[in-house]
C-alpha cells in the first residue's frame, strides 16, 4: 500500500481472504448462488477491481483499471483502518458517497463506461455488493448518459438518478456485506455508467463518521454486474471498447474514452526549492513562472488541474502531509487570484513522502523528492518544463 501519513492511497488491498463456503458453510453458499452473474455478459470492465491500473504519474499501481474519479479527478485518500475485507479477491472500489462538511460542492464520483451501450427497451439487471463499514446506508446512484463525464461537464444538481438504491433493494446481507439487485429499462442513450450520491440534501454521517481529514465517508463496493436479462450477444465493439478502459493509465486525466484525441496532458514539476525551507510560502521566482502559465492558460479550454504537494523522508510523517498540503494549496490559491473560474476543476493535494521519485538516502536525492506537481488538461497542446 502507499502510505500517506496515516491515509492511504487506494490500491493493492492485500487482506487475506476466507473462503465464504468453509467458513459460513451453506448459508454462505446459497447467498453466493443469490448474487451469481454470467461474467460473459456483464458489461461492466473489471467488474471485481482485481485489476489495477499502474499511474504514468506515480509508476505505481494506483487504482482499479477502468473505473475514474471526477470532483476531482484523483483517487480519494482514506484511513485504512476503516476498509472492509473486500467481498471476494483482494481488492474492492472505494466509492466517495458524503462530504460532512460541505456536501455540495465536495462530492466525489466514480465513473466508468460500458463495454456494450445498452439496447432501447431492453430490461437490464444491475447487482453489486455494498458495505458501509458499519455506518448507515442512506442509499446511492447510478446515472446514466451518452456522453463522457468529466469536471467540467457534469452538474449533480442538475440530473436525476438513473437507478436510485435504497435499503429496500438490498436483498440479503453477510458479514457486513448487501447484497443489492435492481432491474433497468434502457432508453437506448447510455453508453457511461457514474455511481455516487445525486441526494440533494445532505446524508447524516455524524463528524465522527469521516473517513479522512477533508472530511469524507466512503461506502465500498465489489464484483458489481450489469448484464441483459435476456442474454444477448457482446456487442461488436466490446473488445474496442474494453481497450479504451484500459489504455487511460493517467490517474488524473479526464475525456480519454470516446472521441476526445483533442485533450491533452501536460505535467509540471516544480522543485522545492521555489518554497523557502519548511515554508508553504511561495518565493517572487515561483510567482514568475506561475504568471506565465496562469498567461497561457487563460486562452486554453481547461479540463482540469491538479496540484500535488511531495516531500522528502525526512521529519514525521504528520509534518509532511501537513507541509505538503499548504504548498500544494498555496499554488492552487495563486491561480484562483488570477483565474476564479477555475474554482470547480482545480484540485490540492498533499501526498507527504509516499510516491519518490529518487533515493531519499541522499541529500541530491531529498532534494528531487521535494517538490510540487501541477497537472494540467486542456485542449490545446502546450509543454512547461521547470527546472
Amino acid at each position: 500500500m502507499f502510505q500517506v501519513g496515516h491515509y492511504f492511497l487506494l490500491n493493492n488491498i492485500n487482506f487475506i481472504k476466507t473462503p465464504h463456503l468453509l467458513k459460513f458453510g451453506l448459508a454462505a453458499f446459497l447467498f453466493f448462488c443469490l448474487g451469481l452473474n454470467i461474467k460473459a455478459q456483464n458489461l461492466f470492465a473489471n467488474a471485481d477491481f482485481e485489476q489495477l491500473n499502474n499511474c504514468t504519474e506515480y509508476h505505481q499501481d494506483c487504482a482499479s483499471e477502468a473505473w475514474f474519479y471526477i470532483k476531482p479527478s484523483a483517487t480519494p485518500l482514506f484511513t485504512p483502518s476503516v476498509v472492509p475485507k473486500p467481498f471476494g479477491g483482494k481488492d474492492l472500489l472505494i466509492l466517495p458517497i458524503e462530504n460532512i462538511y460541505d456536501p455540495q460542492k465536495k462530492r466525489q464520483f466514480v465513473y466508468t463506461m460500458f463495454c456494450c451501450p445498452l439496447q432501447k427497451g431492453k430490461d437490464y439487471k444491475l447487482s453489486f455488493y455494498v458495505n458501509t463499514a458499519g455506518n448507515t446506508f442512506f442509499g446511492m446512484d447510478f446515472y446514466f448518459r451518452k456522453n463522457e463525464f468529466t469536471s467540467v461537464n457534469f452538474f449533480k444538481d442538475s440530473v436525476k438518478a438513473s437507478i436510485h438504491i435504497s435499503k429496500d433493494d438490498i436483498v440479503n446481507e453477510l458479514s457486513g456485506w448487501n447484497y443489492v439487485e435492481k432491474i433497468y429499462t434502457a432508453t437506448g442513450d447510455e453508453k457511461f455508467c457514474l455511481i455516487g450520491n445525486l441526494a440533494k440534501e445532505k446524508f447524516n454521517f455524524s463528524p465522527y463518521q469521516r473517513m479522512n481529514k477533508g472530511g469524507d465517508v466512503f461506502y465500498f463496493i465489489d464484483d458489481v454486474v450489469f448484464q441483459p436479462v435476456i442474454p444477448q450477444p457482446i456487442c461488436t465493439d466490446y473488445k474496442i471498447n474494453l481497450d479504451k478502459l484500459y489504455a487511460q493509465n493517467f490517474r488524473h486525466t479526464e475525456l480519454v474514452l470516446v472521441d476526445n484525441n483533442e485533450v491533452v496532458t501536460d505535467t509540471i514539476t516544480v522543485p522545492g526549492v521555489f518554497f523557502e525551507t519548511d515554508e508553504s510560502i511561495v518565493k517572487p521566482i515561483f510567482k514568475k513562472l506561475l504568471d506565465s502559465l496562469i498567461l497561457n492558460l487563460s486562452t486554453k479550454n481547461v479540463v482540469n488541474i491538479t496540484v500535488e504537494g511531495h516531500t522528502d523522508s525526512k521529519g514525521s510523517q504528520q509534518r509532511n502531509i501537513i507541509l505538503s498540503t499548504q504548498r500544494a494549496e498555496a499554488v492552487r490559491y495563486y491561480f484562483l487570484k488570477s483565474l476564479p473560474d477555475l474554482h470547480e476543476i482545480i484540485f490540492a493535494y498533499g501526498r507527504a513522502s509516499a510516491f519518490p521519485v529518487a533515493d531519499n538516502a541522499t541529500e541530491k536525492g531529498r532534494a528531487q523528492n521535494r517538490r510540487v506537481k501541477i497537472i494540467l488538461a486542456y485542449k490545446n497542446k502546450s509543454e512547461y518544463y521547470f527546472f
